[in-house]
């Protein structure tokens, strides 16, 4: 029985030994593992270099600005014209944007109470360049003919003329060819000035 009993006791601290050394063990492995990840952590600490760079994006931008108001408010009203008289209305054009832009018109008749005006009446667009020659865009022309785009093509004068700006910029109306016949005769028309991203090819 004692035997026994000693056998019992025996197989016990066996059991209780084995628990103990893989206890012990495992505290050894996690502790190693810790003191590896310290080490580690202070070591790429000590080691380590950082340059930060901190790129900033921004769009650049058209801002088309005709005369002196944004959006343009240029009155352009010829009015109590008699035959044969010349008359021109001055303003300032610029790209205040910061990208360069291809500057074109378009012309459009908006309203008109019979053909009389379309057919002898003349309009001019003309850019003053910084010597004060002209540069016209629409030159002379008929008011039946100025319903069309102009100087659409980019890298033009007119382009640098406006992309340097401000310009001065003049509309010109002629009644030379018309006649007392077109007494009371009333015309509008509409000038588009656009200006429009460059894409290269």
């Amino acid at each position: 029985m004692s035997e026994s009993i000693f056998k019992m006791t025996n197989r016990k601290e066996v059991v209780f030994m084995s628990k103990l050394k893989i206890k012990l063990i495992a505290i050894s492995l996690l502790s190693i593992a810790i003191l590896i990840v310290v080490i580690t952590g202070f070591s790429g600490a000590l080691y380590q270099d950082v340059e930060v760079i901190e790129p900033t994006i921004m769009m650049g931008s058209l801002k088309l600005k005709v005369g002196d108001e944004i959006p343009a408010n240029v009155p352009l009203h010829f009015d109590n014209m008699l035959p044969g008289e010349l008359e021109k209305i001055s303003f300032m054009v610029d790209n205040i944007g910061s990208l360069e832009g291809n500057f074109w018109v378009r012309g459009e008749i908006v309203e008109s109470n019979n053909d009389g005006l379309l057919n002898c009446a003349r309009l001019s667009l003309v850019y003053i360049r910084p010597n004060g020659s002209p540069y016209p865009i629409i030159n002379h022309n008929l008011l039946i003919n100025i319903v069309d785009d102009f100087d659409t093509e980019p890298h033009t004068e007119a382009d640098d003329l406006v992309n340097n700006g401000p310009v001065e910029m003049q509309v010109w109306v002629s009644t030379d060819g018309c006649g007392s016949e077109n007494m009371g005769d009333y015309l509008k028309a509409r000038l588009s000035l656009y200006l429009t991203q460059i894409i290269e090819e």
